[in-house]
């Protein structure tokens, strides 16, 4: 447990004040969540999870490797952390899973337990994978911090304020009752987002 706590410890000191981003998406998503309890719409709170919580639980691990990525020792930095990064990533995902876990309970009990069906359950299951891996997938192939992180937020941002209706490109959140043919083709493009992320790491990583 030790050794886990200085881990985070360390990256800490590496990342800086940026290390607290997630945390901070998170309190402001449970007020979010609490203040809304009244609310007539459901995916009001579903939304904020959806478009602040989850994307943002993917950042650590890009802050994290913007230093190795973007250096000009590119090639020898790499090699160096190809047992490091499965590591790194697992690391984050278990933590961040962990919050948005609970932060899903807590929509649970504010909406009930009949919001939420398999479909739904699965989604966010898969969108929370999806932003934990194409953030750094970007970054190791545009090794550009600043694009990458721009690339992500600008979708995300666009999509969920305006609720998926303004720009003709794929679809991965979901704002109102989802029809069947409409949650087959979500479920497309994250999962063909979470295969391509996890070939271009492991590409990446592996073949140096």
């Amino acid at each position: 447990m030790g050794n886990v706590w200085r881990e985070f410890s360390f990256d800490y000191k590496v990342i800086g004040m940026s290390y607290a981003i997630p945390f901070v998406s998170y309190v402001l998503c449970i007020m979010i969540i609490l203040s809304d309890s009244s609310s007539s719409d459901p995916y009001f709170g579903y939304a904020f999870l959806q478009g602040m919580a989850i994307p943002l639980a993917g950042v650590h691990t890009v802050f994290l490797y913007k230093y190795v990525l973007e250096d000009g020792a590119f090639e020898t930095l790499v090699p160096l952390h190809r047992k490091r990064i499965y590591v790194d990533v697992m690391r984050y995902t278990l933590l961040h899973g962990g919050i948005v876990f609970a932060l899903l309970m807590l929509l649970v009990y504010v909406n009930g337990s009949q919001f939420f069906t398999i479909e739904k359950t699965v989604h966010i299951v898969a969108l929370f994978i999806f932003y934990q891996l194409i953030g750094l997938a970007l970054l190791t192939f545009i090794r550009n911090f600043e694009i990458s992180v721009a690339v992500v937020g600008m979708y995300t941002f666009i999509e969920v304020v305006t609720r998926g209706e303004f720009m003709p490109w794929p679809r991965i959140f979901i704002f109102y009752d989802p029809f069947l043919y409409d949650m087959q083709w979500k479920f497309f493009f994250i999962g063909l987002g979470i295969v391509l992320s996890l070939i271009q790491i492991i590409r990446t990583f592996s073949l140096r």
